[in-house]
């Protein structure tokens, strides 16, 4: 089973995060990490995470390693 585990931020929320990202690890790490306001696929609407009961409906990067993510 998976599941959609999505945030929709407005303007002013995705504008904070880049700052706050820039402001900790610079703006080139930002741009890697993060999207400015009006940029986001999540903040359009086009994006959205997922995840599933192996990982406790979690966000997490060892979601690719689970049955439910696994590409095999």
């Amino acid at each position: 089973m998976i599941c959609s585990f999505s945030y929709s931020f407005n303007h002013n929320r995705q504008e904070a995060i880049f700052a706050f990202n820039a402001e900790r690890s610079g703006e080139e790490k930002a741009n890697q990490v993060s999207a400015r306001a009006g940029q986001s696929e999540h903040q359009t609407g086009l994006a959205m995470d997922v995840t599933s009961p192996s990982v406790n409906f979690q966000l997490s990067t060892a979601f690719g390693q689970t049955k439910e993510g696994s590409m095999d």
